[in-house]
């Protein structure tokens, strides 16, 4: 990835002229691009230990330490290749779970590590996809986990003993895209497109299915399952039928009937925050320009009133001990490395951990502004601004002195960009330069509307509303219409091509990275795995 970050800055400096900084405030791209110092932070189950993953002999690998003795952290795991960034804790806290590829196949084997002696088993085969399904505490020797051995289109459920080290097939799937267990182990729904492109859900009893609920395909990407309640009698879900913003409900599986528990006039619910012995809901999550956690069990409201007064920028909860009594949470401003805090329920006190890049904390970082842009048909474009340190903005966002932009296009397109520390804004404002992501039409979060409103819109209205967003930052002085570049992945890259290609008057040079040139090819060269989604 440096070298195209090299190549990057290197074809905008040719065309850009950008002030000199003092060099004590350079940020070094090892320091903004490198491995953190540590990250995804956990609370084993039991609250004894916290883990993360830090570099060991400069590969990501998982350290486990006492919870109440962060300085005795230890590697618990010992790659040697292309690092570990995602594990799982088991139910009993004497073993952890990590998914790693071979090689950049992304074929993800899972893997065990015992917590004593810190040998590390596959548990899957090498060469076909495999993820982790699910961990109970009601079932601690046991998980779940699903693969694509047999079809390489399909995934089938499998339980493993890991006491006897059986694999045994849960269920074989010929047609379903997604899978969903109780906190039994019972799979209990499974879900399919259908020829008009709804999704149908399927209730899985005694090894019969039966239709539970159709989701219409406008309300696809505004309705999520999050799954049920330890009892197995509640399915919670966010939904967008009948309605515009995802709402967060509850279905009663014994009636069937539909339960509103939140909702919220500007945006989706983006997620949930469960108890972790009941998988009850006790708050949910929303995020306009900023994030904000909403209680709705009473029980945590004082915790989070304390949490939100603890430290500044968007406040996540990312682990918590079975007991409720530990939690693991985080702070991700936009000017500071992401802060992490071990939380003290019983005594209401929280004790500061570690930062993710300590680097960081030497230099000055710029700010991240959320702005509302409007765009020509009058849609609000939620975009983030991050300017250099010398650049000042008014009230209205205006500045006097316009330096060169980079318009930073999110991949998708049906995410989103969010507040909070970004590496490519860090790293392009310190070098001098005004960066803008935005939230152009299609992008996740703000309504089914303004997802639909990107149907069909590619290289159209989606690009248009970037260019209107140009139009803002030029019209309030942060840049000039000669100074601007476009760049991104993914869709990004592909928003990059039309960029270049369609308004090459408006873009000084752009940098696609992984976008699809033609989509007639992209759609014919998907893995095997994605073609049960597709409905033509």
């Amino acid at each position: 990835m440096h070298r195209i970050f090299s190549a990057f800055i290197g074809l905008i400096i040719v065309i850009f002229t950008v002030s000199a900084k003092a060099k004590s405030e350079f940020i070094p791209r090892d320091v903004i691009f490198g491995n953190p110092e540590k990250a995804s932070v956990k609370i084993s189950p039991n609250g004894a230990y916290i883990s993360y993953i830090a570099p060991l002999d400069g590969v990501l690998n998982v350290f486990i330490a006492p919870a109440d003795d962060i300085s005795k952290a230890d590697a618990i795991t010992a790659d040697k290749g292309r690092g570990i960034t995602k594990y799982y804790w088991l139910a009993n806290s004497d073993a952890i779970l990590y998914e790693q590829d071979s090689d950049g196949d992304e074929n993800t084997i899972i893997y065990h590590v015992g917590l004593r002696d810190k040998q590390t088993t596959p548990l899957t085969k090498k060469g076909v996809k495999s993820h982790l399904g699910h961990i109970s505490h009601k079932k601690p020797k046991q998980i779940l986990y699903i693969n694509n051995a047999r079809n390489p289109k399909y995934f089938d459920m499998f339980l493993y003993d890991l006491v006897t080290k059986k694999h045994i097939l849960i269920y074989q799937n010929n047609e379903m895209t997604s899978l969903r267990s109780d906190e039994d182990l019972n799979l209990r729904f499974v879900s399919k497109p259908n020829k008009d492109g709804e999704t149908e859900i399927y209730e899985y009893l005694d090894g019969q299915i039966k239709l539970f609920k159709t989701i219409k395909f406008e309300d696809l990407e505004t309705t999520e399952i999050f799954g049920l309640n330890t009892k197995g009698n509640k399915l919670f879900l966010t939904d967008s039928a009948n309605r515009d913003k995802a709402g967060l409900f509850y279905i009663d599986l014994k009636t069937k009937q539909q339960h509103l528990i939140a909702q919220d006039d500007k945006v989706d619910i983006a997620d949930i925050l469960l108890h972790p012995q009941t998988n009850e809901v006790q708050a949910y999550l929303k995020d306009y320009e900023y994030q904000d956690v909403v209680a709705i069990d009473p029980e945590i409201k004082a915790d989070l009133e304390y949490l939100k007064n603890l430290d500044d920028g968007n406040l996540n909860i990312t682990s918590k001990s079975y007991d409720n009594k530990i939690w693991i949470v985080n702070f991700d401003k936009s000017n500071g490395p992401i802060a992490y805090y071990k939380y003290d329920r019983t005594n209401l006190k929280a004790n500061f951990l570690f930062v993710h890049r300590p680097e960081l904390q030497k230099y000055t970082l710029n700010k991240m502004h959320p702005i509302n842009i409007k765009s020509r048909d009058g849609l609000d474009l939620i975009s983030y601004l991050t300017l250099p340190a010398n650049i000042k903005l008014d009230e209205k966002f205006n500045s006097t002195q316009p330096v060169p932009l980079i318009l930073n296009v999110h991949g998708g397109p049906v995410t989103r960009d969010f507040y909070g520390y970004d590496s490519i804004h860090q790293w392009l404002s310190n070098r001098g330069y005004a960066v803008l992501s935005v939230n152009y039409r299609a992008s996740r979060g703000f309504g089914k509307a303004f997802v639909a409103a990107g149907d069909g819109e590619w290289s159209k209205k989606m690009h248009t509303d970037l260019l209107d967003a140009v139009d803002w930052a030029i019209s309030n002085g942060i840049t000039t219409k000669d100074k601007v570049a476009i760049y991104g992945g993914s869709y990004g890259g592909y928003a990059t091509l039309v960029g270049m290609t369609m308004t090459p008057d408006i873009f000084a040079c752009g940098i696609d990275i992984v976008g699809p040139s033609n989509l007639i090819t992209f759609y014919n060269s998907v893995p095997e795995y994605w073609k049960p989604t597709r409905i033509i």
